[in-house]
């Protein structure tokens, strides 16, 4: 295994761990629909099951052989990045999201669905639920977007 590809690896390896972990955790102490508070009610574990992508939202329509496909083909790519890259902040990114995307790849072709139950808002004023997967995912891109513009903005200096 290539030297910087093992950092991107092992990365990718522990947010995978930690995402099926935590899903196997809620699916074995939860029922599907119920929720605990964990601080108040701003935080709640609320174990539902999410067909379609982060957050519920339906990008591909009803096709689930689509939200199976295009990730893959993604994580292909990601994974040939991976192996070709050399800056260790971007082989860190792209460690979070393959193993947080094949988290959620896993779910979607083992179980045809994802298992989402972070559940954040105040009252009925709530983030849709989410799983560990999707925040590393979507944490990783805002700091690599941000670093990214902040790079950019320094060269043209």
């Amino acid at each position: 295994m290539k030297g910087n590809f093992l950092i991107a690896f092992i990365i990718a390896t522990l947010v995978f761990s930690v995402d099926r972990y935590t899903k196997n955790w809620v699916s074995k102490n939860f029922r599907i629909g119920e929720s605990k508070s964990v601080y108040k009610d701003y935080i709640k574990i609320t174990h539902i099951k999410n067909p379609w992508v982060a957050w519920g939202l339906k990008i591909f329509g009803k096709n689930k052989y689509l939200y199976i496909i295009l990730p893959a083909g993604l994580f292909i790519l990601l994974i040939i990045w991976a192996f070709i890259e050399k800056d260790l902040f971007t082989l860190i990114f792209l460690g979070c999201v393959i193993g947080a995307g094949l988290g959620n790849l896993y779910d979607r072709i083992i179980f045809g669905e994802v298992t989402d139950f972070i559940d954040i808002g105040i009252k009925d004023k709530r983030w849709p639920v989410f799983n560990v997967a999707d925040a590393v995912i979507t944490t990783s891109l805002i700091i690599y977007s941000l670093k990214s513009i902040l790079t950019f903005k320094k060269r043209r200096k």
